[in-house]
């Protein structure tokens, strides 16, 4: 089964709501020196033009390149292609592929070898593993551990856990620090925590602030921004 979502390129940090259980963060480049040709093709041509440079990028030793022909792969629905592709890259140190071998353990329902891959992009320090981390620990029902793994990752520049540290401030009363959090995320272009600040507004009686704030959501494609404009207009 594909997995939708899979981040295929470098980007920077993301303008949506946090993710569903398999939907994958921005990716981070890991691009080696095998890499560059395949990572070049990728951004400046199609995939037909790029996939030959890239299995030569992979047969060099390439991890990024490998990681790319997974998703490749994942996308024809050639699943066990694609975990062989990741597993190559992942025992290279690629952190791309280690994420996207979670996220295809978690849509298979096998959430201890999701933990398991998370866990060793988290030991290298990925802001993204840390955040999915934190949501298998509150799936779990463990909101300290879950907690501790967002602050580790907030602490690496993810918006997502922000997010959710906003809302755990948030339900436990504190709205200055679910403030302060989700001024954080907004800063990174977090449409959810934007949203979520107008709602503080308009529950501070500021209705022209919280207009602010859903214009600025909406206009990343927030629907909850979109119905709030709609209904306060």
């Amino acid at each position: 089964m594909a997995i939708a979502g899979l981040a295929v390129a470098a980007c920077g940090s993301s303008s949506s709501s946090p993710p569903s259980d398999t939907a994958a963060s921005p990716a981070v480049s890991t691009a080696a020196p095998d890499d560059a040709a395949c990572v070049a093709a990728i951004e400046s041509s199609d995939w037909s033009v790029a996939k030959p440079i890239c299995v030569e990028a992979a047969e060099a030793g390439g991890a990024e390149a490998m990681n790319h022909l997974g998703l490749d792969a994942d996308n024809n629905g050639e699943a066990e292609l694609a975990r062989s592709w990741w597993e190559r890259a992942a025992a290279l140190g690629n952190i791309n592929a280690m994420n996207n071998l979670a996220l295809m353990a978690r849509s298979e329902g096998d959430v201890e070898s999701a933990r398991l891959w998370y866990g060793k992009a988290a030991e290298l320090g990925d802001a993204r593993a840390m955040h999915h981390l934190g949501r298998l620990a509150q799936q779990a029902g463990d909101m300290e551990l879950a907690e501790s793994w967002w602050q580790k990752s907030a602490a690496g520049g993810e918006p997502w856990a922000m997010y959710e540290l906003g809302v755990l401030a948030k339900a436990a009363g504190d709205v200055a620090a679910a403030r302060t959090w989700w001024e954080q995320a907004a800063e990174l272009d977090d449409s959810q925590a934007m949203y979520d600040l107008g709602v503080l507004a308009r529950e501070a009686g500021d209705p022209e602030l919280a207009e602010s704030w859903w214009r600025k959501a909406a206009d990343l494609g927030n629907p909850e921004a979109l119905d709030a404009l709609g209904a306060s207009g």
